[in-house]
């Protein structure tokens, strides 16, 4: 049983059998498969500020955290290390793209790119961005075809990136004029809905039964690992 708080969307790499987690915004946990949870050490992670939305990378030697910082939420990569006794810590955190204001989400397109949630300057919305691990190469990604504003953002290497937006699931298409699509696919391990806590039956709601819902943020580890559940509170 992890608990806490606030526990942020769980996320995994594809080359360890592990789940981690944010607890209240600066304690971040990780759980093997079959083990309880384990701290995982953040040397200035409370100094930055409470951490929104963590991510590791596909190959699990980076992570990229949304950080409530003096001046808003803003984008930050660390470091895993890997100690030979078993312990585990993210350090070397460094802001990448500074100019991007109002961060909300972040997703690993692939071990050397994201795909960003933040605020446009120019029309006052939050919109998609790509940008690659080392802040180089920011550029806005289209919102055609979305209903409102993406609340969440998923991708995985091989996979179409996925976003939250006016409730539903939208997958970003590709051709000469790149658009999003309403995606009706589930993905293994993971029950689709459009329906919010208070319209699904009482047996749904039972987070100890059911696997996370794909509904907002946990949308990466649904397309990059097998089927897991993680008990707590949401």
């Amino acid at each position: 049983m992890l608990s806490g708080g606030r526990l942020s969307a769980p996320t995994v790499a594809t080359t360890r059998g592990e789940v981690w987690v944010v607890r209240d915004g600066t304690s971040v946990v990780r759980v093997q498969a079959g083990g309880s949870p384990q701290a995982v050490a953040t040397p200035t992670l409370q100094s930055l500020g409470p951490a929104q939305a963590f991510q590791l990378s596909p190959d699990g030697t980076r992570a990229a955290l949304v950080v409530e910082g003096p001046s808003g939420p803003g984008l930050y990569i660390g470091t895993v290390v890997r100690a030979d006794d078993g312990s585990v810590a993210v350090r070397d955190f460094r802001a990448i793209a500074p100019e991007l204001t109002r961060v909300t989400d972040v997703a690993w397109r692939d071990s050397g790119s994201l795909l960003v949630l933040a605020g446009d300057l120019a029309e006052g919305r939050v919109v998609p961005y790509s940008v690659g691990v080392d802040g180089w190469g920011l550029a806005e990604i289209s919102q055609s075809g979305l209903p409102s504003e993406p609340r969440s953002v998923a991708a995985a290497p091989t996979r179409q990136p996925l976003v939250d937006a006016g409730g539903t699931i939208w997958q970003l298409t590709g051709g000469p004029g790149p658009r999003w699509s309403e995606d009706a696919s589930p993905f293994p391990g993971w029950r689709p809905s459009t329906r919010s806590d208070d319209d699904r039956r009482p047996q749904e709601k039972d987070h100890r039964k059911d696997p996370v819902l794909l509904t907002t943020r946990g949308l990466a580890a649904s397309l990059r690992t097998e089927p897991f559940e993680l008990t707590g509170p949401r």
